[in-house]
């Protein structure tokens, strides 16, 4: 798998006032154009001669002043072009984009000051991460057993608890009913068993030093209720969470979605509320709702369950999706013959071949089943507990696995679009990503642009995708009131 999208890489020493130019440019096109990616390596000033002199050697540059500047294609390392020092970067940009930034003396000053201080506060919390031998888990939910099975669940996967130690805290919104109140008391008694699992009073508490908050609370709809109604309470409901998260939650923190709520909507609405968070880590799980056919589908097309991957999930989760069985993975084991099955006599014990696993898409297999998979992939969505927190383990157990093969997998998930597969960039989609390294170990979610869209059904994403700019742009521009408009099947 590749990235169609080329990587803009400048590297520099961290004092240099031109390096700190080129980098806030960089920076701003690739928060305002859908193709510029851009990623910084900076470097102190005794490293960065030795540093410039290994990698021009390695790839048969002549350069000698700090910055540099190149673009890499795809995954591959040698995949490369240079493009030069700030000079040529400026040459570059008004070429490509006819852009232009001229600073003065004093502009640089402030800049360069303004960037010292950005790489000492990044500095300073990558130590104080690295140091932190716990992992916090948040779970807001107003369901208690859910949020008891996901936080056990939580405890047992090997690749957080073996990494750090892991603990769990429970808040739940106060629920009014003395029956809640009943169940409430059940069930908390074999979570306090659990001395990684702890329930909290107030939703300060759950925040203070989250690593993860998981949000499962949800808004139900009330008898006879407009919609539009509807999102006005969830939206009152984020900005509530938005403030608190403002004042209570480190920055680093991430925020994953997984209600019967407008999940996408709420998100696209606290992530631009928040002043702390990174959107990159605001994610909307979303494979659930491909999990509630798989099995039907494996007896549709007579494959086995565990050959079969998650069908990849499309929508707005919570206002609309749509489930593309058609372009659901296979993995296949096939049998290889070598040259030796040709010439070998009969008895012979030498291998004769070798077992390797193939991906197929069922496509070829569903094209006589139409009216089947049409009443699978527009089921209604009665996804249950056990398949959210499946849902949900699997999304972390990839978020934090450190093997360096993490970016072959590719699931559904709802995150801001950067404007691939026809996503208007800034809005909350569930498309198929996969997991990026970037070179300081952190990771961020991309769109795998190679992934088949639902051809057979174009219209269907087009309507949501419709659905969900209309939205979009009401939260921006108003925050509420927001309404659900009608589809162009209507």
């Amino acid at each position: 798998m590749t990235d169609n999208q080329p990587l803009i890489l400048v590297a520099g020493v961290m004092e240099d006032q031109v390096f700190s130019h080129v980098c806030y440019v960089a920076s701003h096109l690739s928060q305002t154009l859908p193709n510029f990616r851009f990623e910084r390596i900076c470097k102190q000033c005794e490293e960065w001669e030795p540093w410039l002199e290994k990698i021009c050697k390695t790839r048969g540059w002549s350069h000698e002043n700090s910055p540099l500047v190149w673009r890499k294609f795809g995954k591959s390392a040698d995949n490369y072009a240079y493009i030069g020092d700030a000079t040529q970067f400026w040459e570059f940009i008004r070429e490509y984009y006819g852009i232009e930034s001229q600073l003065s003396k004093d502009e640089l000053n402030t800049l360069g000051q303004d960037c010292s201080q950005e790489a000492e506060i990044r500095a300073r919390k990558n130590t104080l991460i690295a140091g932190n031998s716990k992992l916090r888990v948040s779970i807001f939910g107003s369901d208690r057993q859910l949020c008891e099975n996901l936080a056990i669940d939580l405890c047992a996967i090997e690749i957080l608890h073996l990494a750090k130690e892991i603990v769990v805290k429970l808040y739940n919104p106060p629920v009014p009913s003395t029956r809640l109140k009943d169940e409430i008391r059940e069930i908390e008694t074999p979570c306090k068993s659990s001395p990684a699992i702890k329930i909290v009073q107030s939703l300060s508490i759950a925040l203070a030093d989250c690593d993860i908050l998981i949000i499962l609370n949800e808004i139900p709809m009330e008898s006879g209720e407009a919609i539009d109604y509807w999102l006005n309470r969830n939206g009152s409901s984020m900005l509530d969470l938005a403030r608190q998260i403002n004042d209570f939650a480190p920055d680093c923190m991430k925020v994953v979605f997984c209600s019967a709520g407008p999940n996408c909507l709420n998100a696209g609405l606290l992530a631009s509320t928040v002043t702390n968070l990174d959107a990159n880590n605001i994610v909307v799980v979303s494979s659930h709702l491909g999990f509630e056919i798989l099995c039907e589908t494996a007896n549709l097309v007579d494959v086995a369950l565990e050959e079969m991957g998650c069908p990849p999930v499309w929508g707005f989760i919570g206002i609309n999706h749509f489930v593309d069985m058609h372009n659901t993975i296979q993995t296949h084991e096939i049998y290889r013959p070598n040259n030796r099955a040709l010439k070998s006599r009969n008895g012979t014990t030498l291998p004769l071949g070798a077992r390797h696993q193939e991906l197929r898409s069922i496509f070829y297999m569903v094209h006589d089943k139409d009216p089947d998979v049409t009443l699978l992939e527009h089921k209604v969505s009665l996804a249950g507990d056990s398949q959210k927190c499946i849902a949900i383990c699997d999304l972390l157990r990839l978020w934090y696995n450190k093997n360096n093969n993490v970016e072959d997998e590719i699931i559904s998930l709802g995150i801001c679009s950067d404007g691939t597969f026809g996503i208007p960039k800034g809005i909350f989609f569930s498309q198929p990503v996969y997991l990026q390294q970037l070179k300081d170990d952190s990771r961020r979610w991309l769109p795998c642009a190679e992934f088949p869209q639902p051809g057979h059904q174009n219209w269907i994403l087009n309507n949501m995708i419709e659905t969900a700019q209309i939205l979009a742009e009401k939260i921006m521009c108003t925050k509420v009131p927001l309404a659900l408009p009608p589809t162009s099947s209507d």
